[in-house]
């Protein structure tokens, strides 16, 4: 993985590409890794396959790229298509489609231009056990994790589709595992504000159809993900996601936007994320908006330490930590994540027993938390 430093680089090298079809490429040379890396760690392999700016030696791999995303993406969100239809006729229906798959889907041309690992889903709390069983019979399996009521508010399944190709679904009843953005968004007012699109992929998914939050809301979800899960990172990826999100939003939407973002106190993540995209990709921003953001961002907001990326660890967890209402909440996010349970522990730690695997996590947690420079390999 590339280090933030190397990953900004190569992103604004690449950013031009993307937004100019006339831009020319710098020679592979000052890349700090192989040039194809580069464009695989930044999202963009598919989408610059025809670009005239690319190096002519590396074109048939990408073409390879465009042609396995879309293979791919037919497959997964076909089989996506026949999940939400079964777990509709089960009266599961209250379920939003959001992130990467339902960005795919709303501002990008085609849905194979936007690469994503997994679909996430987001669903009410009370119905996350059904929903995980109801997974369990559609023919996914569980995936190992962290678990708790507190250390994450999510829970990964998989299914294969074929010799190469898995359909991985993460199931959220949270936005976030943060614990100062976890209560951001309800699920009922991302039902109320959403949209809804169709696949069309091939007529397995004929008349499916997902509900997917408002360009509004996935803005603001956009903002807050890339630093409240990718706080380490910047990935040309996520950019364009805001980047074609914010053109997207006329002038009451815009508004809206600056509305919510002061009242879920999120202005400085969403100025962060607006700002960072306009000087990679040039997006168009109404000047009133940043004011605005500028101004609210001047409030205290307990996602505002997310913006400065090399914090300490310890620095993090003690403000997810603030963010807990009550005493007990917080004492179980605390054993939560220094004691989760033992089948983790041992997984994670490459032991049989439990009690070793506890003392290794305990040792690297230190080295971890007191690391005041970013790791590379997070």
């Amino acid at each position: 993985m590339l280090s933030r430093a190397d990953a900004l680089t190569s992103l604004a090298k690449l950013a031009p590409l993307v937004i100019d079809s006339s831009a020319n490429l710098a020679i592979d040379t000052e890349f700090p890794e192989p040039l194809l890396g580069v464009f695989d760690y930044h999202g963009v392999s598919a989408l610059l396959a025809d670009h005239t700016g690319v190096p002519s030696h590396i074109t048939p791999d990408l073409k390879h790229r465009r042609a396995l995303n879309a293979a791919n993406d037919a497959l997964q969100m076909a089989e996506l298509a026949q999940v939400l239809t079964a777990l509709k006729r089960q009266g599961l229906d209250e379920v939003v489609l959001f992130k990467g798959a339902a960005l795919a889907h709303t501002v990008y041309a085609s849905p194979w231009m936007r690469p994503r690992s997994d679909v996430d889903l987001l669903v009410d709390v009370k119905q996350k056990t059904v929903f995980s069983h109801a997974l369990q019979e559609l023919g996914f399996e569980s995936q190992f994790g962290i678990s708790g009521d507190y250390v994450s508010y999510q829970h990964s399944f998989a299914k294969k589709l074929s010799a190469h190709n898995h359909l991985h679904i993460d199931l959220h009843w949270r936005i976030s595992n943060r614990q100062c953005l976890a209560q951001s968004f309800k699920l009922c007012e991302l039902i109320e504000r959403s949209r809804k699109f169709d696949f069309e992929h091939s007529s397995q998914s004929s008349g499916a159809a997902a509900l997917a939050p408002s360009n509004v809301d996935s803005l603001l979800i956009a903002a807050l993900h890339r630093l409240g899960h990718h706080h380490r990172e910047e990935r040309l990826t996520w950019l364009l996601d805001i980047h074609l999100l914010a053109e997207s939003l006329n002038e009451a939407q815009w508004q809206t936007f600056v509305t919510l973002a002061a009242e879920k106190r999120l202005a400085t993540l969403s100025l962060d994320a607006l700002s960072t995209s306009r000087s990679f990709l040039l997006t168009k921003l109404p000047d009133a908006v940043i004011d605005e953001l500028i101004e609210l961002a001047k409030e205290k907001e307990p996602s505002q330490i997310l913006v400065h990326r090399d914090l300490p660890e310890y620095r993090y967890f003690i403000n997810d930590l603030n963010a807990l209402s009550d005493l007990q909440s917080k004492c179980r996010f605390v054993m939560e994540t220094v004691f989760p349970n033992p089948a983790y522990i041992r997984h994670q730690m490459q032991t049989r027993f439990a009690a070793w695997g506890y003392i290794k996590r305990f040792i690297r947690g230190i080295s971890r938390v007191s690391r005041s420079k970013p790791d590379s390999s997070n």
